[in-house]
């Protein structure tokens, strides 16, 4: 299951996303939810820093019904021990995540630190 999503994530949003830890999922009806383990997100190229962030651990939740369509849609997503890499892109002003499509949102964000 990790090729896929890592090789799906890569494809859409032209950066690589790396998962060498475990992969698990955590089954719940209303929002199932994964579990990655040792992950990274790079940046664009001209960035700085090689990623956009690192952790040892994400779990995120999937929306089911927007999943049924092609979609998918990721209400939560927490990050545990992550370094985080934001920065803009020289004269446009934009942040590192102007490769993500434009249906893509970030409704909420959170870290948990430890």
């Amino acid at each position: 299951m990790r090729g896929p999503i890592t090789r799906a994530v890569t494809n859409a949003t032209g950066r690589e996303l790396r998962i060498e830890g475990d992969l698990k999922p955590l089954w719940s009806w209303a929002h199932p939810r994964f579990r990655a383990e040792k992950v990274s997100f790079a940046n664009p190229d001209w960035a700085s820093e090689d990623y956009m962030f690192r952790a040892d651990a994400l779990e995120a939740s999937i929306e089911v019904l927007p999943l049924l369509r092609g979609r998918v849609v990721v209400p939560k997503m927490h990050l545990q021990r992550p370094e985080v890499f934001l920065e803009r892109m020289p004269r446009a002003g934009r942040t590192g995540c102007s490769s993500v499509s434009r249906t893509a949102r970030v409704p909420r964000a959170s870290t948990s630190w430890r």
